[in-house]
């Protein structure tokens, strides 16, 4: 099980559609591993399958820069903008794609919950999460509704704030 991120992604997607749309850094990352190893990634396979995708992830990021994945989503990002207003980003992982959301006037909120170390825990893409500043905090460590209240919360907390500078989400 993970943190929340995609559940809190797809909650905020419900809360904002149809201006909001969901841009996953890691989607070409998991697209370009199912063709090349012609099998969709499932719940059932994701611990096999997640050494390849961070793997490979890393290299093209070795190939051509650490922004290669943030530059990817912007091109996504500026076809979604013809039918969205709201970018929801599901998998931060690293400080510079923090940065990122915040040079396009986002919000980063980390999710936090308390799981058991694995064979993949050393790899850069999971402990470099610890290295992300967050605007919100959410420990979701209770029930979903409570999860999901507190992710509402932050949320409404940044819309506020921004209201009161002029500012639309």
């Amino acid at each position: 099980m993970g943190s929340g991120k995609t559940t809190a992604a797809k909650y905020l997607l419900q809360h904002y559609s149809p201006k909001a749309c969901i841009i996953s850094l890691a989607y070409p990352i998991k697209s370009a591993v199912q063709s090349i190893t012609n099998k969709l990634i499932t719940d059932s396979n994701k611990s096999i399958m997640r050494p390849v995708l961070q793997s490979y992830g890393e290299a093209m990021k070795q190939l051509w820069g650490d922004d290669y994945w943030m530059n990817h989503a912007n091109q996504r990002w500026k076809l979604g903008q013809k039918n969205h207003d709201v970018m929801i980003c599901d998998d931060i992982r690293f400080p510079a794609e923090a940065d990122w959301i915040r040079r396009s006037g986002g919000v980063v909120i980390s999710i936090r919950r308390h799981e058991d170390q694995n064979e993949f825990s050393d790899h850069i893409s999971e402990t470099s999460v610890d290295l992300v500043e967050a605007d919100y905090v959410i420990d979701n460590h209770g029930s979903l509704g409570s999860f999901l209240n507190d992710t509402r919360a932050a949320v409404s907390d940044y819309e506020q704030r921004h209201a009161k500078e002029g500012r639309e989400l």
